[in-house]
């Protein structure tokens, strides 16, 4: 025979209590689970009085007088919405009681399923009713991962209730305040009541909480002047009340006189300050605000259907019905909420936004009036807009339990998500697999690069200013500004580390012409930066013409100067063409038109340049499919012994003339001003460079345009795939990059997981494809096929985070110094450490797969081998020293940087080279070198970056030096 304790069901009746708290906690409103006996209970278990003048009786006594006068002031501000929907309370039957088992036994199987450590977190928090701190300190993580560990387990619990209740979540929820929400009241139903407390609690728990109950039952008062709390039973979807009536067809919709609803919550509480739009047809025809009763009434409207908008909620779409008034469910839903903290002392407002990976329905067929309505409350097709309120908090709601997205900030605040729930896209982007609550976001306030735009001493209005960070993460696009009347600007910026030094380029300019160029510097701290004003040079009208004095469309000016090409532009159909801020250096403008000569032309200092054109040659290349469409995604590679295009200085120098040329959207190419008689061959590639058709052709002589026509034989086609993890469940936002032969695909997966590589005319036989997201570990391969017959459907892996605790072999931690530390995986991507401290490195999405571990300074390195399930390890390195250098700045030259060079001796190893910042301090020994125990040789080197390959010179002499433990060595270049 089954042992009794053994049985699940025994199990799930003596865990009543800690399951009760749970439900609680998965419901979101503990309040409603509660009555007055149950708060008396508690708090005579919790908290008992330190005295009792009147007695134990008297105090009790005193505790449910005023529980049920509290409960009796809900019952009154309630009474109206009770009448309308009271019923009395079903007698309790077999299947009820079956049902309410069930409903145990559903919740703790859903726990006992969840995966290692979250069921442990689950049992200590709930089971054994251990605070966060002592979860903690119980598992050895921290205080911030357990409240990770608890929210992402109650999250997988939703999700699970969801998935296997018939109904969803919301039907659960709704069928356990029915059948457990209250603890019954009649005799029989309190004896088993607290006889289930009994078997959990102590005797004389069990007996304060039947004192307690008895006293409330049988304490004098007069009657109740409200009806009986109607019972929520598990009813329809949302958006539809219970026992509503069929929606109206459209043929039987007549005008109403009056309308009114009454919106309220999954639990039957009325929602007020929701907007209401009276829809027919998608078309807005009136709408209203909803009261402090949920109620909302409409005058003379014919329409079909409601919608349901606030602020930071998904709207809801529910049709009409004949029910008067009728009664609209508007559900809470899950919700990504938390706390977004800005820097101190700033005042302005901050709006956070939250997009969807995936459109919403709601939007469906909606008019440009109820769309501009939605948007006046921060409402969009794939994002909500919400202000933070004045306790710096947030709230999104109304999301579906396989919601994901991304939370992201108006202006150039940059975010940092310390809650450990989110996922860091760059310093601007929270990125989200699922709706979860108590985020906790540290903003950062913009960076303002400020300045003035003068033309000639003239301010300019209009001209676009863009400043581009190198510190931003890649992909993110570089912010920009314009000019005002006053030829005056303000470009924020991302700053992801305030404290640190920013340095970036500002490009002024229009339609991609630069005008200007400056670098722009700030020193730690600092929130903006004026670069004063800036001369873009002067205005230029240009009058072109043919030989025949025709006004030529369409030709292109070039203002040249100091080798390169400072701003350009078209002519329209006057032929007439107007250059702003052409720079006062500039001698000099190169005009080419199709099938005539390219013209060179000198500079004046203001006013008209007339230009004529003689007659020229080209070639106007067409490539098509051998179906006869036209190709108009490829390129043109056009293929010379010497420059083919006469610049005006004669035949340039003998060498290898290769570049690839886009074509129109007609799937052509425009070649002229050719150098007669020179051979060319004319390639059409894709964007991999595969060729995929050639020809070798003469240029024409002058005043001749000569035709070619490419066909290809391959069809375009595109790789597709999809990106899921683990469980199954679609990535979305994960970047796709694919690379070979130094031609590179890239692409991002959509809310479905599923992204589109091309188009590509020949399949890639052995690509390098990496795929990242920032929750995930990186997906490599370099040997993967891509083609029209191989799909691309990628398992993101899970990832984990590992500390490294640095220890000398006296049990110190590593001290601060320049340290360099990553992970390698077979099969996967290297992880690179980040120092969080002194002696202790972070690698964040670390592969769940055995690695090693390497870590590097001095010139030499110590490796130790990573478990696939370990989150901390340490590792045992020699004693170290350390190494201070300074440098004398005053003997560097321009553009030169300083490296310190240090090349192990005894043992020997290999030279390790690294560089002084340059915004330190020259004369502070600010930077700091960790070196082993043993004999080093220390160079300097001064080397210049850019324009090739980087110069370098001796710094100073080479020098021998020994590091003990604990030691420091002093050292100055040169």
């Amino acid at each position: 025979m089954e042992p009794l304790s053994d049985h699940p069901d025994t199990l799930v009746l003596r865990d009543l209590a800690w399951v009760r708290t749970l439900a609680r906690r998965l419901l979101g409103d503990p309040d409603l689970a509660d009555d007055v006996a149950q708060e008396t209970w508690l708090e005579a278990r919790t908290a008992p009085p330190r005295r009792l003048d009147g007695g134990l009786r008297g105090w009790l006594a005193t505790v449910v007088r005023h529980r049920a006068q509290k409960l009796r002031r809900g019952e009154a501000r309630r009474q109206a919405r009770e009448r309308a929907v009271a019923a009395a309370a079903p007698t309790a039957t077999g299947d009820s009681v079956v049902e309410r088992a069930a409903l145990h036994r559903e919740l703790m199987t859903a726990v006992m399923d969840l995966d290692e450590p979250l069921r442990t977190t689950v049992l200590l928090r709930h089971l054994d009713g251990l605070s966060t701190e002592d979860v903690a300190a119980r598992q050895g993580i921290t205080a911030v991962a357990a409240r990770k560990r608890l929210s992402r387990a109650l999250q997988l619990l939703r999700q699970r209730l969801d998935r296997g209740h018939a109904g969803g979540f919301v039907a659960w929820s709704v069928a356990w305040r029915s059948h457990l929400g209250i603890a019954p009241a009649g005799g029989g139903s309190l004896l088993a009541w607290c006889l289930v407390v009994g078997m959990q609690a102590k005797w004389w728990a069990a007996l304060a909480a039947l004192v307690a109950l008895s006293l409330w039952w049988w304490w004098p008062r007069p009657a109740p002047s409200v009806a009986p709390v109607a019972v929520l039973e598990p009813g329809p979807a949302a958006g539809a009340p219970v026992d509503a009536p069929p929606p109206i067809p459209a043929a039987g919709r007549t005008a109403l006189a009056t309308a009114a609803i009454e919106v309220v919550d999954e639990l039957g509480r009325p929602r007020a300050g929701v907007t209401v739009l009276a829809l027919a047809g998608g078309a807005l025809r009136q709408q209203v605000a909803s009261d402090a009763t949920g109620r909302a009434e409409f005058a003379s409207v014919d329409h079909d259907e409601w919608l349901c908008a606030a602020p930071g909620m998904v709207p809801l779409r529910a049709p009409r019905t004949a029910a008067a008034p009728q009664r609209i469910v508007y559900p809470l839903g899950l919700v990504v909420a938390g706390t977004a903290v800005p820097p101190a002392g700033t005042g302005a407002a901050v709006e956070l936004r939250l997009e969807h990976d995936r459109p919403s329905p709601w939007a469906a067929g909606l008019d440009a009036a109820a769309l501009a309505v939605l948007a006046a409350l921060g409402v969009k097709e794939r994002e909500l807009l919400l202000r933070l309120d004045a306790e710096r908090q947030f709230r999104f709601a109304g999301l579906a339990a396989d919601w994901s997205g991304a939370l992201t900030t108006d202006g150039a605040w940059t975010l940092r998500e310390t809650s450990g729930l989110g996922h860091a896209d760059g310093a601007t982007a929270v990125l989200l697999l699922e709706p979860v609550a108590d985020l906790r976001l540290e903003l950062g306030a913009p960076f303002v690069v400020r300045g003035r735009l003068l033309a000639a001493g003239v301010p300019t209005a209009g001209i676009d200013v863009v400043v581009v960070a190198p510190d931003l993460a890649i992909g993110s696009a570089p912010r920009q500004a314009q000019s005002d009347g006053d030829g005056r600007f303000a470009v924020t910026v991302p700053r992801p580390a305030p404290d640190a030094p920013w340095r970036g380029e500002l490009l002024v300019g229009t339609d991609g012409d630069d005008f200007a160029q400056r670098r722009v510097e700030a020193a730690g701290g600092r929130p903006e930066i004026d670069v004063g004003e800036i001369e873009i040079g002067r205005t230029l009208a240009f009058r072109v013409r043919g030989a025949d004095g025709a006004p030529l469309v369409g030709a292109r000016v070039h203002v040249v100067g100091n080798g390169r090409a400072f701003t350009s532009g078209s002519t329209d159909v006057a032929g007439n063409a107007r250059l702003c801020g052409v720079p006062a250096d500039a001698a000099w403008a190169t005009v080419r038109a199709h099938g005539h000569r390219l013209a060179r032309v000198a500079l004046p200092a203001a006013g008209e340049v007339a230009v004529q054109l003689d007659r020229g040659n080209g070639i106007d290349v067409t490539v098509r499919t051998r179906g006869g469409e036209l190709a108009a995604d490829l390129r043109v590679r056009v293929e010379a012994e010497r420059l083919p295009f006469d610049a005006g200085t004669g035949p340039g120098p003998l060498q290898p003339f290769v570049q690839a040329f886009p074509l129109d959207r007609a799937g052509r190419l425009e070649l002229g001003d050719l150098a007669p008689g020179l051979l060319l061959r004319i390639v059409a590639i894709d964007e991999t460079g595969h060729e995929l058709a050639s020809s070798s052709v003469v240029a024409p002589p002058l005043g001749r345009i000569d035709s070619l026509e490419l066909v290809v034989d391959a069809a375009q086609f595109h790789v597709t795939g999809t990106v899921r993890d683990a469980a199954g469940r679609p990535v979305a936002r994960a970047r796709v990059y694919a690379e070979q032969d130094g031609q590179a695909l890239t692409a991002r997966s959509d809310g479905d997981g599923r992204f589109r590589l091309g188009p590509l005319r020949a399949p890639l036989a052995a690509a390098h494809v990496e795929i990242v997201h920032p929750a995930f570990p990186t997906w490599l391969r370099n040997d993967q096929v891509l083609g029209p017959d191989a799909p691309l459907d990628v398992v993101l892996e899970g990832s984990r985070t590992v500390r490294a605790w640095l220890r000398q072999p006296d049990g110190a931690p590593l001290p601060a110094g320049r340290v360099e530390a990553w992970i390698a995986f077979d099969g996967a991507a290297t992880v690179l450490g980040r120092v969080e401290t002194a002696g202790e490195v972070r690698f964040e999405r670390a592969a769940a797969r055995p690695g090693r571990l390497t870590v590097r300074f001095g010139g030499r390195e110590w490796q130790q081998p990573i478990a696939a399930t370990a989150t901390d390890v340490e590792v045992a390195l020699p004693a170290v020293g350390q190494l201070h250098a300074t440098c004398d700045r005053s003997q560097l030259e321009a553009g030169e940087r300083i490296a310190v060079v240090v090349t192990p001796l005894e043992p020997a190893g290999e030279p390790d080279r690294q560089y002084l910042p340059g915004e330190v301090d020259p004369t502070a020994p600010a930077f700091v070198l960790l070196l082993a125990e043993g004999r080093y040789r220390i160079a300097g080197e001064a080397r210049r970056f850019g324009g090739g390959r980087p110069r370098v010179r001796a710094f100073g002499a080479p020098r021998e030096i020994e590091v003990t433990a604990g030691g420091v060595v002093q050292l100055s270049l040169p």
